[in-house]
């Protein structure tokens, strides 16, 4: 967000990954950041709450290993 409230985007790759049962923060939310992010992978993962790194591991490594080899062909 800029400092007059405007909102920016960010053109470059972005991942977005959050937990179905989630009840920190809700998954919906993350919805609203896409027009933020015109170029971000969204994924809700099912059987995981606020914790993916450990309840979901080889998911979350491999959509954290598309977004790396992402942010290496942009250059």
């Amino acid at each position: 967000f800029e400092k007059s409230g405007a909102v920016s985007t960010f053109d470059g790759p972005s991942l977005i990954v959050t937990g179905r049962q989630d009840s920190m923060s809700g998954y919906l939310d993350a919805v609203d950041l896409l027009p933020v992010f015109p170029r971000a992978s969204l994924a809700v993962l099912d059987a995981a709450g606020h914790g993916l790194t450990w309840e979901r591991p080889a998911l979350f490594s491999a959509l954290l290993r598309d977004w790396l080899m992402r942010m290496d062909a942009a250059g």
